[in-house]
Formats: C-alpha cells, sequence, structure tokens
C-alpha cells in the first residue's frame, strides 16, 4: 500500500518550497526546463477539449465516480511541471488518505482546470470512454499521441531537473 507523499499541510508546503528553492538556485540554467514544461502544457491544451467532451458524456451519468473511488495524488513530476509552467500549486493533495473523495471534485466534475491535476487525472480513460473512442478513430489517435507525447517529456524533464540540482 502507497502513501500519499506530502498528505501534511506542512509536508506539502515544504515540497513546494522545496521547488522553489531549487528552480530559484538554477537560475538561467532552468529555462530549459520551462521551456519542456511549456512543452507539456501544450499537449495538454490539445487534450482539453476532446477529454472534456469524453467527460461531459460519461462523467454525469457515471455509477462509478473515479474521483471517489480512485487514490490519486501529484507526484513529483507534477508538481515540478507545475512550478516550471507557474500554473498554479492547488492548496493541497487531492487527497490525504485512501478511501477519501478528491477534494477538488464539484458538482460538475473537477474543479481544477486540466492542467493543474495530476497528470493521472488526464491520461485515465474510462471503460465508457473507451468505447466512446472505439468510435472515434481520430480523437483516439490524438489522445494517445498527445498522451505519450506528455510522458515522455515529463520523464525528461524530472532527469533534467535532477541532473542541474546535482551539477549545482
Amino acid at each position: 500500500m502507497t502513501n500519499i507523499p506530502w498528505s501534511s499541510p506542512e509536508s506539502w508546503q515544504q515540497a513546494n518550497d522545496s521547488f522553489r528553492h531549487h528552480l530559484h538556485r538554477l537560475g538561467r540554467r532552468s529555462d530549459r526546463l520551462r521551456r519542456q514544461g511549456l512543452a507539456v502544457a501544450g499537449s495538454i491544451a490539445v487534450l482539453d477539449p476532446l477529454m472534456s467532451a469524453l467527460c461531459a458524456e460519461t462523467c454525469p451519468r457515471c455509477l462509478d465516480v473515479c474521483c471517489r473511488r480512485a487514490t490519486v495524488w501529484f507526484d513529483f513530476r507534477d508538481l515540478l511541471f507545475l512550478h516550471l509552467t507557474e500554473s498554479g500549486i492547488p492548496p493541497g493533495q487531492p487527497m490525504t488518505a485512501r478511501g477519501e473523495d478528491c477534494r477538488y471534485l464539484g458538482p460538475s466534475g473537477c474543479r481544477l482546470p486540466r492542467r493543474q491535476r495530476p497528470f493521472v487525472c488526464t491520461w485515465y480513460l474510462c471503460p465508457a470512454q473507451k468505447i466512446m473512442l472505439a468510435t472515434d478513430a481520430c480523437s483516439a489517435k490524438i489522445i494517445r499521441q498527445q498522451v505519450d507525447a506528455i510522458k515522455k517529456s515529463r520523464d525528461i524533464m524530472e532527469l533534467t531537473f535532477i541532473r542541474l540540482c546535482r551539477a549545482k
């Protein structure tokens, strides 16, 4: 069983302070990282209307709401992305313990813009959405391509950040 990282307000603050500190310390050396973050943001912008349309069709009548069932949190790459793109840092993890509803779940779905959500909330497709996409090959291909591009970019972004921080 995985613990949710940075689940207390204090540890959430410390994690975000640490990202701010390291990025400030990197100065201009973080420019490449910021460009990588903006590329991820561009891919999320391409995905947003497609995913929003899927959610509008499936979520209102869903009986197995993923925002209530899944254990979701911001991981290292999510926080790095938010800091690099200055997308705004949410007030805390979506949940502090397993079994809780996501704190960002509102009456019409997620209250966070897609760019501020944990990445898992962007790429996850429920069974009903997969069925819908089976009849829309074009959208399915775009989603798959963008998600793959984001995954690769997030990996590179994380490795670059760690390498830059080590180099001092």
